[in-house]
């Protein structure tokens, strides 16, 4: 069994439920933040970086959010209304559009105009747990390192 194959799959049941728009996305957000990396994040902000490092690069304590650099509600219009010629093109969208950046919460609503600096994602840091992510000594350290690199 291929889980993005049967994640695919479910999809397509979905899309063809005669139920309206509104509750197929909130079906489809429910279901992909279930799989094995939603919500990727690919950076961190500045300002968050400053105020991971004056927390001792912890995130309790601080109003951080992982901000979606494309608008779900968009991107999901768009996944039900296009047709995909197989899983692959279907999951590329996806994983291209479900891309995260580590912000404060003031920052959210303007994502797009805000400087960051990128995460390496293959070092599988920040791990989704669906409504928060993994913070771990090693996200500590790339982060502190990360902030060392430039100058913060």
């Amino acid at each position: 069994m291929n889980p993005i194959i049967d994640l695919y799959n479910d999809f397509l049941l979905l899309k063809k439920m005669s139920i309206p728009l509104k509750v197929k996305k909130y079906m489809l957000k429910e279901f992909l933040e279930v799989t094995e990396s939603p919500w990727k994040v690919i950076g961190v902000s500045k300002q968050a970086l400053i105020a991971l490092k004056q927390n001792g690069y912890k995130k309790s304590g601080i109003k951080l959010q992982r901000a979606h650099i494309n608008d779900r509600d968009v991107w999901y219009n768009e996944l039900f209304s296009k047709a995909f010629i197989d899983y692959n093109e279907w999951y590329k969208f996806y994983q291209d559009n479900d891309k995260t950046i580590l912000a404060l919460s003031s920052e959210n609503k303007n994502i797009r105009n805000v400087q960051y600096f990128p995460i390496d994602i293959n070092m599988n840091l920040f791990k989704s747990t669906r409504i928060s992510w993994a913070h771990k000594k090693d996200e500590k350290d790339y982060l502190k390192d990360l902030a060392e690199k430039n100058g913060i």
